[in-house]
């Protein structure tokens, strides 16, 4: 239909190098709020980790380029696991990475489908609602934001919650 030349492969790895040469073009800076909501989770206790469907060469460029990357204490990418979100694969193997219990971790995402997957998990699920990531049904998680600093207040009420247990990690 398109008559191309190149192979499937051929034409993933193209999209894979721009992608890449994009990136490093690009000035990135972290979505304000991030960064404090980072340390405000660090410094309360939580343990950090990143479930990403990203290749983890892409995700390890950005959270060192916006300067966080030490702030995470593990992390998953989509090149590491057989399916991808909404399955939950992803986060069930980032809490077993730290022997916790899903129902314990709280995850913050932007995707429906991530939404879709840490819930599957049994996960709790702060939603962020990035203008960045077009008009995402975010309607199953447990909340959402529009800005990092209201996300530290979810995380403020969870933990000072009488009936449920603190969260002992975050993807």
């Amino acid at each position: 239909k398109y008559e191309l030349t190149e192979s499937l492969d051929e034409l993933i790895a193209m999209k894979t190098r721009l992608y890449d040469e994009m990136l490093r073009r690009e000035r990135l800076v972290p979505i304000t709020g991030v960064v404090e909501l980072l340390d405000y989770l660090r410094d309360g206790g939580w343990t950090l980790a990143i479930a990403s469907s990203s290749r983890r060469p892409v995700i390890d460029y950005i959270i060192s380029a916006i300067g966080v990357a030490d702030r995470f204490s593990f992390i998953s990418s989509g090149d590491a696991v057989s399916k991808g979100k909404p399955d939950p694969e992803i986060f069930l193997k980032v809490s077993s990475h730290f022997g916790a219990a899903p129902s314990g971790c709280v995850v913050i995402e932007d995707a429906e489908s991530g939404v879709k997957g840490a819930k599957a998990a049994g996960m709790t699920v702060f939603a962020f609602r990035n203008p960045n990531s077009g008009a995402q049904d975010l309607s199953a998680a447990d909340a959402v934001f529009c800005r990092y600093d209201e996300a530290i207040g979810l995380f403020r009420k969870r933990a000072q919650s009488p009936n449920e247990t603190v969260p002992s990690s975050i993807s």
